[in-house]
């Protein structure tokens, strides 16, 4: 299995092909290409997740609009543990200039991680500014080279919100949060008392993390930040919860231990 984006003129593996029922395999990938890695091309080697990350991305958005949302939730859920399994002996960011190979840099970090940076950036700004700015991206630099840091600057024209720290942490800081967190009910309050512990080594990250409250047969979601080595967060419900779940869309790239007393 495999391919190769060259422009206009994808090339396939051909055992793909010999088989009595074809898949869509790499093809989504390949044709991402098209438009990212082909017309808007990195500028260096260090930025080539505006490639790959692209291309492995928009291959899960096709299933995602092909399956649903819980096809989305299926790879990228495959992709993060293909991050991690690399990280296991590459503790490395995707921006890692310490790879001077460009071959060594076709690795998860900037295929998977890249894709989950887009992910993350995604339900950050919602799916009305991501895609426009996306589609600002590809306009301006359609047939140029572009590094991160216009990727970025293109996000921030189209969002008006500053991305600083959401790209150090991503693009430039390895690895990824890793939540430790217990929960009380509180019952003369009548909130839930949570306390975060971001357990990685190395730097911290700052994200907002959706909650889901399991209270009887529905649920309650609400949107905290957590920025914090250690934080405490406090959120008023009608009744005690049964369970709570972190990030229950699946759109942080983590690690997480929930504990309740």
């Amino acid at each position: 299995m495999g391919g190769m984006e060259n422009s206009s003129a994808i090339f396939y593996a051909e055992g793909q092909f010999q088989r009595e029922a074809v898949e869509e395999g790499p093809m989504p990938h390949e044709i991402a290409h098209q438009w990212f890695g082909d017309s808007v091309t990195p500028g260096d080697w260090d930025h080539l997740w505006l490639s790959e990350g692209f291309a492995t991305y928009f291959d899960a958005l096709f299933y995602e609009h092909l399956e649903g949302a819980e096809a989305l939730r299926r790879r990228m859920s495959a992709a993060a543990e293909r991050v991690k399994k690399f990280h296991a002996t590459h503790p490395a960011a995707i921006l890692d200039p310490a790879l001077t190979d460009p071959h060594q840099k076709l690795n998860p970090l900037n295929y998977e991680k890249g894709a989950w940076l887009l992910h993350m950036l995604r339900k950050i700004l919602g799916d009305e500014t991501f895609f426009a700015g996306i589609r600002s991206y590809y306009n301006l630099y359609a047939g140029r080279n572009a590094l991160t840091e216009d990727f970025r600057a293109v996000m921030e024209s189209v969002s008006g919100r500053r991305l600083a720290t959401f790209f150090h942490q991503w693009f430039e800081q390895p690895g990824w949060p890793e939540y430790r967190v217990s929960w009380r009910w509180d019952a003369a309050a009548k909130e839930v008392e949570l306390e975060f512990t971001q357990q990685q080594t190395g730097g911290l990250f700052e994200m907002p993390l959706d909650l889901a409250f399991t209270l009887g047969q529905r649920r309650e979601l609400r949107t905290v930040e957590v920025s914090a080595r250690t934080a405490t967060v406090r959120v008023a419900l009608p009744e005690a919860p049964s369970a709570v779940e972190i990030d229950p869309g699946g759109w942080v790239l983590k690690g997480v231990a929930v504990s309740s007393p």
